[in-house]
């Protein structure tokens, strides 16, 4: 009785295992064939647009992403790089392949520097507050994007909420065939849309994509 009995465990064991590494088996092989992500977060915070899956769903070779990005800043903007980079670990995932980023401190270095300007991304002159003592550091907050022998930028991140909406429209106006063109009417007495004073924010809203 006793031996029917380790038997019968043993049975349930090997049965158990099987089963197990059944399961796992189906699951990788699902995890092979699509890709999916949970979004947990209150608010969907890590959850793209449809259409900015779209754009990087197309894309049909590869864009090299280059963000410019100081190591050392003030600590109350740390969790801005931990921002940009879970939205770029997203876009990365869902490019099958197409997208490749790269994090570039220039530092001192001559040469990151200039490869920075040549995106046109400058410096940018931050106050740190610490110890009841205020100074001034420079930093590189900026995005570069090459696709062939085209170039795009974000020169200076300053919306982390609009911020997929940049990304995805600088894509998309950096890889699609032919730029679309908009064209204003002049003269007249009319408004002219290089007065920067009143339409200076629109005409550098549609220079993005058109």
């Amino acid at each position: 009785m006793a031996n029917r009995n380790k038997l019968q465990i043993s049975t349930n064991v090997i049965l158990m295992i099987l089963i197990v590494a059944g399961v796992l088996a189906v699951v990788n092989f699902l995890a092979q064939k699509k890709f999916f992500r949970l979004d947990l977060t209150e608010n969907s915070q890590y959850t793209m647009s449809d259409a900015t899956r779209k754009i990087i769903g197309d894309l049909d070779d590869l864009v090299n992403v280059k963000i410019f990005f100081s190591h050392k800043l003030p600590p109350q903007m740390v969790n801005l790089e931990n921002q940009i980079s879970d939205l770029f670990d997203e876009l990365e995932a869902y490019s099958d392949g197409n997208l490749r980023v790269e994090y570039i401190d220039p530092g001192d270095d001559p040469e990151l520097q200039q490869l920075a300007q040549s995106f046109t991304i400058p410096q940018v002159q931050l106050n740190i507050y610490e110890k009841d003592k205020a100074e001034v550091t420079s930093a590189y907050m900026g995005i570069g994007f090459v696709y062939g022998d085209r170039k795009e930028a974000i020169p200076i991140i300053q919306n982390l909420e609009s911020l997929e909406y940049d990304v995805a429209s600088r894509l998309l106006k950096l890889t699609r065939e032919e730029v679309e063109t908009v064209g204003f009417l002049v003269g007249h007495e009319g408004p002219d849309i290089y007065d920067d004073a009143q339409y200076g924010a629109l005409r550098r809203e549609l220079e993005k994509e058109f």
